[in-house]
Formats: structure tokens, sequence, C-alpha cells
């Protein structure tokens, strides 16, 4: 029998509010795209900064975050440098109250090559943020695309680019998505 992972129901009653309104702050009104994530290779947060390459030359009102360590956290910011991005591209290291720092976010991305399931996505679809994901492993089963969110191919910067873009700018779409999704992971 197939258990899945679970994340309890009552995470949006712990939120911080007066944490997550000072987070949104830091970044003077530009809309927060970001994810929790190991620092490892297999979570493709290279992909994640392409994206947000190809994003912040059409737009500066983003600011992307990534909450997590790991072995890859000196590459990755010397990527982030070398595309002159470090403007609009923070790695906030690890958080142990992640609910508070995900609640502040406009879209969630998981941008991994492989995931057993992506139990990481359930934070986000039960605190109502949108999530944009790589169609890999068991994700499907957890972002159904146009459902539940929406899956993109994995290590294709422009697809996930314009998924993210997508969230920001289609009001109607997020509200069916994080209802849908909220549902889906209560369930």
């Amino acid at each position: 029998k197939l258990i899945y992972s679970c994340v309890p129901d009552n995470i949006p009653d712990l939120i911080n509010w007066k944490k997550v309104e000072s987070f949104k702050k830091k970044f003077h009104g530009r809309r927060i795209v970001g994810t929790a994530s190991a620092l490892e290779h297999q979570k493709n947060i290279p992909n994640l900064i392409k994206s947000a390459k190809i994003l912040l030359r059409k737009r500066k009102d983003i600011a992307f975050v990534v909450f997590g360590e790991g072995s890859l956290r000196r590459e990755l910011e010397k990527m982030i440098k070398n595309y002159g991005i470090e403007e609009n591209f923070f790695l906030e290291g690890f958080k142990k109250d992640i609910h508070n720092y995900v609640k502040s976010l406009d879209v969630f991305v998981l941008s991994s090559d492989s995931e057993g399931f992506g139990s990481a996505l359930l934070f986000p679809m039960i605190l109502k943020v949108p999530v944009v994901a790589t169609d890999v492993g068991g994700i499907p089963e957890v972002v159904i695309h146009k459902k539940t969110g929406i899956l993109v191919k994995r290590r294709n910067p422009q697809e996930l680019a314009g998924a993210i873009e997508e969230l920001l700018e289609n009001q109607e779409l997020r509200k069916t998505l994080t209802k849908n999704a909220f549902k889906h992971v209560k369930e």
C-alpha cells in the first residue's frame, strides 16, 4: 500500500503575519518567486536561476528567493553574480519556520531534475500559494497540470519562466489553482 507524505492541516493557523509582512517589505513591492530546497544537484536550482535571468530581462518587478542550504551554495552564488542578477536573486539560507516564508511568496517553484514525491510542494499548496514544478518523479501525483499547479519539462528554463510569468499575470488562474491544490492536499 502506498502511503503518501503529508503536511499538518493546521499550518495556515501557525502563520506569523508580522514575519510574513516583514519579509515582503524587504523587497519593496516586488513580486516574490521562490523555493524551499536543498542546494544540491537533483534540485536543479540553476534551472531556476536561468529562468530568473530570462524573466529579469523583461521585467524588474520580481525578486527570486531560495530557502535552504547545501553543498552547491558557492557555485550558485557565483552563477547569480555571473548572470548579473544579484539585485533580484537571493539565497536566504535555512529557515526553521519555513511556513512563514513560503506564505510570503507569490509563486512557489520546484525546479528539480528528480523527486520521489516532491513533499516540499505540500506547504505552498496548504498555504494557498500557487506552484510551478517540473514533471518528474512523483510530482505529477501532487501537481496536476492546470488543476492544482503548472507542470513544466525538466531542464527547460524558458518553459519554467513562461509558467512563472503566467501565474504572476493571471489572477483567476492563481485563484483556481490554489483552491484546487488546497482541497487536494486536505483530501
